[in-house]
């Protein structure tokens, strides 16, 4: 068995070590440094290895967070565990067979006490494939190696093939392919929330409502408390800021309870804000007076949207549950899509604020929305939604270039995202 060790934030800083005190350590069961994996590790965590390759020395190198370095941790702590239950060894056993093998116990449910969640076996075996590319394990079993479990076959030349074969083949149920985005119109947003209401009441929908119209991830969302959520202004404003901090990217600290990540700020519309501080005023007390019959003497939960059953904060997985519920306008429609819809739309009204300042029609506009894209999302959509890859900006920036293509006036934009 294997056993993940912490490091010391102070003794590292005292040692001369700081750069290394974000990144756990790997030890055997008779308490001895397992070497490989502490290396690989290291250079996971230092930016020296990134994505099944070792960066440039010329490169620039960026250290990744206490967090993911956590979460890799346990990822090969676990992994190690299982190569040591089946008695393999990685110099030998062959990359292809091992992954074989350790993806059949993960989605088998054989290596834990259930099946696992697609998204946790994509990143386990991403964590798995790296670190066999890292130790340089043979593609194929070694001829004189015999191993005690028996695998399927594997297709694919290199163990890089098999990696990105595996990110597909475990692409978490809701998530689409990201080479090509489909986003709902506002008619289907507005019937599949109708339907929403219907089943389940005003909290999942106000939830919702909320991813699409702030473009907040579902954990930001179900973690907003009362305290974050500003005053109605007293004058006309189309929108007022708002800072969230739970459940956000970067600045976490593992095992943390809150969740509390880097702050940012979002612009939240005044129409959206009246229907939170209803909710907060009217059903949200409600759920409060639920919640002290069935837990009298504790504290009251903070967070915004509360279960009309139980008056707790809604779970993830109870809102992932929720959501596939009513009938989707698509298939892969999840919360992470109300995100992607904010990001398009927000940027489509941005240009044609820009065509209608400028009264230009939309063959200009196309031509000009190349350049103007990526300013706009610098200004707009990057500080609403934190942490965005550029890959993903820039298929905004193609949905909207699609988007200009199949529409013959900006104007009418509108009338077709209205279904």
């Amino acid at each position: 068995m294997a056993f993940l060790i912490k490091p010391d934030s102070d003794e590292c800083r005292k040692q001369g070590l700081s750069h290394l005190s974000h990144i756990p350590g790997i030890w055997s069961k008779d308490w001895r440094p397992i070497a490989p994996a502490i290396d690989f590790l290291i250079a996971k965590g230092t930016g020296r290895w990134v994505s099944g390759r070792e960066r440039s020395q010329y490169a620039e190198q960026t250290p990744l967070s206490e967090n993911t370095m956590a979460a890799a941790g346990y990822d090969l702590t676990n992994f190690i565990d299982w190569l040591e239950n089946q008695g393999a060894d990685w110099t030998a056993a062959g990359a292809q067979s091992l992954l074989a093998g350790y993806r059949k116990a993960l989605s088998t449910g054989a290596w834990s006490d259930r099946p696992l969640a697609p998204s946790t076996i994509k990143r386990r075996m991403r964590t798995a494939s790296e670190f066999l590319m890292f130790v340089r394990a043979p593609i194929r079993p070694d001829p004189q190696f015999i191993s005690g479990f028996k695998v399927g076959m594997v297709t694919g030349r290199l163990a890089q093939d098999q990696s990105a074969k595996l990110s597909r083949d475990y692409r978490a149920q809701g998530r689409q392919q990201p080479a090509r985005l489909r986003l709902p119109t506002k008619v289907e947003i507005r019937v599949w929330l109708t339907e929403l209401k219907a089943r389940h009441g005003i909290t999942p929908h106000l939830l919702a409502k909320s991813i699409f119209g702030l473009g907040l991830r579902a954990e930001e969302a179900l973690l907003l408390r009362t305290d974050q959520v500003p005053d109605v202004p007293t004058r006309s404003v189309p929108s007022v800021t708002m800072q969230i901090c739970f459940g956000t990217k970067g600045q976490r600290i593992p095992g943390d309870p809150e969740k509390l990540g880097k702050a940012r700020s979002v612009q939240v519309p005044v129409p959206l804000l009246k229907d939170i501080h209803s909710y907060i005023s009217i059903h949200r007390k409600l759920c409060l007076k639920q919640y002290g019959r069935g837990n009298p003497g504790k504290s009251l939960p903070q967070e915004i949207f509360l279960s009309k059953h139980t008056g707790e904060a809604l779970s993830y997985s109870r809102f992932y549950e929720i959501w596939r519920t009513p009938t989707p306008p698509f298939k892969h429609f999840s919360p992470h899509i109300g995100r992607h819809t904010w990001a398009c739309y927000t940027l489509i009204e941005k240009l044609k604020e820009v065509a209608d300042l400028n009264s230009q029609r939309d063959e200009t506009l196309t031509a000009i929305s190349a350049n103007l894209g990526e300013s706009l999302i610098d200004i707009w959509i990057r500080p609403q939604l934190g942490h965005v890859d550029s890959r993903t900006t820039s298929l905004y920036l193609r949905w909207v270039a699609e988007a200009f293509e199949e529409v013959s006036l900006v104007s009418s934009w509108f009338d077709y995202l209205d279904g």
